[in-house]
């Protein structure tokens, strides 16, 4: 920007100097200019755009080159144009720098040198500019899986998940009259707000402007009434505040789910509800990071602001739009999270975090539940059993069977078999992904096809490599080494397939989700 840019003409300078003076007194001092600083707006952007990198984060929340980019956008098919004041880099920094420090329309016109009437207009068309660009930087997400679901923890299971949802709350200011409806579980106003984001840290739909009070399913419901779509066979994760459908998948309720929770328990996940939960939460994990980097770049969304309601909806709206400008070009998303916000924190509004539980209110998700439970259940399952295949293929490999034996090394084959037989039988009793009875389609009965070959390779392999000897046997010197030795792999062997090789009984009834 011209830094000789000035918000003044000089023949408003000559007229305030020379015709003014000339007044009465008491039409001078009706008619004296407030707002006359050397250092006008147009100079205080110049300078922070010239100085340091730091300076455009603190008061614009991106850094220049950012800045620069999305002037150039506001800038294309005359979204904004030039004042006769205001160059469009101070109309964009009024509205960026409102969003940094909930500034007040006062504390603009006094850091910028404008009027009100001159601040509160051009924030609002920023504003209204932002916005309109939602359907050029909020767009679906691609029908391509993602190269995060292609790791082994995820991969199948997880190739049809596009995105993630959740519900966050944003603080709102209301009058006295309109309160009631928007009043949280918290007790606080707040506006619900339903985002939705791909794995790349990118916003793909915002559902803003519902009031407070209403359950996150129902907000994701009227999204979809009004245009969101799940794309045939594809599914969003979504947490326990919604219904666990075909489209949308919960995580297993009464079951650790939280990373924190899982880290928290020291262990590894003992069945496949909760290792369905570990890698639900590992992939969704990232949309409660953007949420917390959108309100931390823009700290207005954490206090009530000074705007009309329908104005801090479109801020919310608006804030997203910036988010994804900023991803797109390769912003700097680490120091949000670590940067100190110059808003006094006793402004910060004690929101939810989102709904902890489904509450049976939306008809059209509960019709679909018992569709969404099988689909989780296979999934889980499958997860499960890679596991456990896996692990045997790990733990049970000793010595081939091809080795010639005499004298000891008979014994020793003698005590091998009876080992294998044990190991046999525990697998026949835990290896069990569908009960014979179990009607099964499509892709299912080619899952069962193949996993009854695998397990009878793996009981092959154990009546092949497990060799020990028996207790009764004398041993001594090498022998006596080797025998503690493989007792104490024995115990590993037979910890790790009571860990993992449990699946259901046989005689357990399972219903499966024909596809």
């Amino acid at each position: 920007m011209d830094p000789s840019y000035c918000r003044r003409s000089k023949s408003e300078d000559e007229f305030a100097l020379y015709v003014l003076p000339t007044l009465g007194e008491h039409s001078y001092s009706s008619r004296r200019p407030m707002h006359t600083s050397i250092l006008t707006g147009a100079r205080r952007v110049n300078e922070i755009l010239n100085g340091h990198e730091d300076l455009c984060k603190r008061h614009f929340r991106m850094e220049t080159d950012i800045f620069q980019a999305l002037v150039q956008k506001l800038r294309e098919n005359d979204r904004l144009i030039d004042g006769r004041d205001v160059s469009i880099e101070e109309q964009v920094a009024i509205f960026l720098y409102a969003l940094s420090k909930n500034a007040t329309n006062d504390t603009l016109a006094d850091w910028f040198q404008h009027s009100g009437q001159t601040i509160s207009y051009y924030f609002g068309k920023v504003l209204s500019a932002i916005t309109e660009l939602y359907s050029v930087y909020i767009r679906p997400s691609s029908l391509h899986p993602h190269p995060i679901l292609s790791k082994e923890k995820f991969y199948p299971f997880f190739m049809d998940c596009i995105s993630a949802i959740d519900g966050t709350h944003i603080s709102l200011k209301l009058p006295a009259d309109e309160q009631e409806p928007c009043r949280n579980r918290k007790q606080t106003l707040s506006q619900n707000v339903m985002v939705a984001c791909d794995f790349d840290l990118k916003f793909v739909h915002v559902h803003a402007g519902w009031e407070g009070s209403a359950s996150d399913a129902r907000v994701l419901q009227d999204a979809l009434n009004h245009g969101f779509q799940v794309p045939p066979g594809k599914f969003y994760l979504v947490d326990a505040g919604y219904a666990n459908t075909p489209q949308f998948l919960a995580p297993y309720h009464g079951t650790r789910y939280h990373l924190q929770e899982q880290g928290r328990a020291r262990q590894r996940p003992r069945n496949y509800k909760e290792l369905f939960n570990l890698r639900h939460a590992q992939l969704r994990n990232h949309i409660e990071r953007i949420i917390g980097i959108l309100k931390m770049r823009f700290p207005i969304l954490r206090v009530a602001s000074h705007y009309s309601v329908t104005k801090q909806i479109d801020i919310s709206v608006a804030s997203c739009v910036l988010h994804n400008f900023i991803r797109l070009h390769d912003g700097d998303f680490s120091w949000p999270e670590n940067t100190t916000v110059e808003i006094d924190q006793e402004q910060f509004v004690d929101v939810p975090s989102g709904d902890h539980n489904y509450h049976n209110d939306i008809h059209a998700f509960n019709y679909s539940r018992e569709a969404g439970n099988q689909k989780r259940d296979y999934i889980a399952q499958q997860m499960w059993a890679q596991i456990c295949i896996t692990k045997i293929s790990e733990y049970v490999i000793f010595y081939p069977s091809s080795t010639t034996i005499h004298g000891n090394q008979k014994r020793d084959y003698i005590a091998q078999q009876m080992w294998a037989q044990i190991c046999i039988t525990k697998i026949s009793e835990y290896v069990i992904f569908y009960p014979s009875s179990t009607t099964i389609h499509g892709n299912q009965k080619r899952d069962y096809i193949a996993q009854q070959m695998w397990a009878q390779i793996c009981i092959t392999k154990i009546s092949e490599y497990v060799i020990f000897y028996p207790s009764s046997t004398t041993i001594h010197g090498n022998q006596k080494r080797d025998y503690i030795a493989q007792q104490m792999w024995a115990q590993i062997c037979i910890t790790k397939i009571s860990e993992y090789v449990i699946f259901y009984p046989s005689s357990t009834t399972i219903h499966v989700l024909e596809i």
